[in-house]
């Protein structure tokens, strides 16, 4: 089964995607065959082909004055990501020099949804702390980024040296998912009552500071980026660590 959310991901509508395996699948197709395939009314079929044109994820050929459609190789999904990266490289430094100084403020982040949580791992790795501190993790990351997005994750975050100490809830999921994790390298794991258990997990690294709010039909997080503050959720962390119990019995 394809994920559909990974072409939307990089640019492409709902019906753009829908045409687009269609065609991936026919060696060749007219509007109306198209149309009656996607269930895309022939109002927005012409569209959404144009643009698929535009893109360079569709061509089409005349023959006896129809036009015939057909989907570009897959590869070109890479070519049209490089034009795209190239687009915005020619007016990064125009950005940037947009951006207004930061102030000594605390700056507070909203990330909606899984898409918008995943940010936090990027930021996560762009930081490359010496230690990232996870407190009150029941497991439930899994539920709402998949376990793939895990793995790999934590794959990175060893092949960048970062060590993390995590404060699970004693729970079958928060056990479960210590397992997994004390699998990797550089990965120390304490256990805390169920008690703790709800749906939030502070994430602690560098200057910053994330609630992540697990809830799988609206998942959320809240970023903070402020020194003192990451320095009292360190402390705060520590002690907990230092009262969490060394194995999940």
């Amino acid at each position: 089964m394809i994920d559909k959310d990974v072409l939307m991901d990089i640019g492409l509508t709902k019906n753009e995607t829908e045409v687009y395996l269609y065609l991936l699948q026919t060696e060749e197709a007219l509007a109306g065959e198209i149309s009656k395939r996607t269930k895309i009314s022939r109002t927005y079929i012409y569209d959404t082909i144009q643009r698929l044109q535009q893109k360079g994820f569709v061509s089409y050929v005349i023959r006896n004055g129809k036009r015939f459609y057909r989907a570009a190789e897959p590869e070109k999904i890479i070519d049209y990501l490089k034009f795209q990266e190239s687009n915005v490289n020619l007016i990064l430094p125009q950005l940037i020099a947009l951006r207004k100084p930061t102030t000594s403020k605390p700056i507070i982040e909203v990330y909606d949804g899984a898409q918008g949580m995943k940010n936090i791992f990027t930021i996560l790795y762009k930081v490359r702390p010496k230690d990232w501190l996870i407190m009150g993790s029941s497991g439930k990351s899994a539920e709402v980024l998949g376990e793939d997005f895990a793995d790999i994750m934590e794959s990175r975050r060893v092949k960048l040296g970062i060590k993390m100490k995590a404060l699970m809830t004693k729970t079958e999921k928060g056990i479960k998912t210590a397992q997994r994790l004390i699998s990797y390298r550089l990965t120390e794991v304490r256990y805390m009552s169920q008690d703790y258990e709800n749906m939030v997990a502070t994430y602690i690294f560098g200057d910053y500071v994330t609630m992540m709010l697990w809830m799988k039909e609206k998942p959320l997080a809240i970023l903070i980026k402020d020194r003192d503050i990451a320095s009292s959720f360190e402390k705060h962390f520590y002690v907990m660590w230092a009262l969490a119990s060394k194995t999940p019995n």
